[in-house]
């Protein structure tokens, strides 16, 4: 079983150290040698905590490097490159199953893009991945070391052995785990744009994907105080957690937001909304008890005391609808959301704020975080045995539901 995995980022290392501990025969593409520069990690400050071990680390990798130390912990973003992800790319180096070098394209050997073979899969035909080799400094080497071999050569001659081209290498399956940050979705339905979205995304502070959250992490509180977010993803969920101080309204298709994520994110799901729950409580009683003294004082002096003000939830959550519109006003701030609940999709009952007027509302706010997913560079999703790792979703369960259908097709050796 020999599977390319495309870049070499924390995605591709876990999918190549999950084949290898398969038994299977991985090559992890990777442009350059250096890892811990995917747009993730590299927008974390070195010192930066992340979360424990246990989430940031797999059963497979730990078992492969020894690794040791107590999954509850921690780790710094320089702690988790240094004692585990480099380890564990240095023990694939080891197997001989990196190789530096840009992908240019994948596609089949022979077969077209709808061509099929009577009686048989498309599996049948290997993958082929080419990619871009530089031999310059390798020719440089050698010139060096047999300057004998080389010195009747004219230098024109040892110029053009210089020259970038392409080589490629065919495989049984392939997984792109290639960064895709590049390719956020809109935030309209169906990840398309919504209305004026296209026009106004460059002169507004509509944020996209995971890069977007890092921009909206970086903004002054005093000009990022009312924020949307837009799906209820893996991102989404990081997004509450990280903008406490912020209000948040969370816009979401499903009925009951994270409901699609796997269990053990589901389980920090409720958690995370748990906690916005708890802190709202606390607001509640304490404006309770604030309002009935209030109300307690003769009226000489209520006249003379502010009322107190009612708290609110710091996240509302709009749940079976989607974003229709965005728009700028030239007598108001601030950037409108327009969205509509479908009648269809069953609203569910919640301790959490979900907010609805009428089927039709529109929002005003400081910034629109758009978290609805990316798209895969490469577009071949009906293609049997070509498999794409996003980071919207949990790494491990991605890789396991991978590695279940790559066993469908092949065994273990031994």
């Amino acid at each position: 079983m020999k599977v390319a995995i495309i870049g070499n980022g924390r995605c591709g290392i876990e999918a190549a150290s999950k084949i290898w501990h398969l038994g299977g025969s991985p090559v992890l593409f990777g442009r350059s040698d250096q890892i811990g520069t995917d747009f993730y990690l590299s927008n974390i400050s070195p010192e930066e905590q992340l979360s424990n071990w246990l989430e940031m680390t797999t059963s497979w990798s730990r078992e492969l490097i020894k690794f040791d130390k107590p999954l509850e912990n921690c780790p710094t973003r320089s702690e988790y490159i240094n004692d585990y992800l480099l380890p564990v790319y240095e023990y694939l180096k080891l197997q001989k199953t990196v190789k530096q070098a840009e992908v240019k394209r994948i596609h089949k050997r022979f077969l077209g893009p709808t061509e099929k073979v009577k009686n048989k899969s498309r599996l049948i035909d290997l993958f082929r991945v080419v990619y871009g080799i530089n031999p310059s400094s390798e020719i440089l080497n050698q010139v060096k070391e047999n300057p004998e071999v080389f010195k009747n050569f004219d230098s024109k001659i040892i110029e053009s052995l210089k020259e970038k081209m392409e080589s490629y290498e065919d495989f049984d399956l392939v997984i792109d785990a290639r960064t895709k940050n590049s390719y956020p979705n809109p935030m309209g339905p169906d990840k398309n744009f919504s209305i004026n979205e296209e026009f106004l995304k460059k002169r507004s502070p509509i944020y996209y994907g995971i890069k977007g959250l890092f921009e909206v992490l970086k903004l002054e509180p005093d000009v990022a105080k009312d924020g949307i977010i837009v799906g209820s993803g893996e991102l989404s969920l990081l997004a509450i957690e990280k903008l406490r101080e912020a209000n948040l309204k969370l816009i979401t298709s499903e009925s009951t937001p994270f409901l699609s994520l796997q269990d053990d994110s589901k389980e920090k799901a409720i958690l995370v909304l748990n906690k916005y729950l708890e802190d709202y409580k606390i607001q509640k009683n304490e404006f309770s008890e604030k309002i009935n003294e209030w109300k307690s004082l003769e009226d000489y002096i209520k006249v003379k005391t502010p009322k107190p003000e009612e708290p609110f939830s710091k996240l509302e959550v709009l749940s079976s609808s989607n974003v229709t519109s965005v728009d700028k006003l030239i007598d108001r701030d601030g950037t409108f959301v327009t969205c509509e609940r479908a009648t269809f999709r069953e609203l569910r009952d919640s301790d959490i704020d979900y907010k609805w007027a009428s089927d039709l509302a529109t929002l005003s706010c400081d910034y629109i975080l758009v978290l609805t997913g990316h798209n895969t560079p490469v577009k071949k999703e009906n293609e049997p045995g070509l498999y794409n790792i996003s980071m919207d979703l949990c790494l491990n369960s991605q890789i396991e539901s991978i590695t279940q259908n790559i066993l469908s097709f092949f065994s273990k050796e031994g």
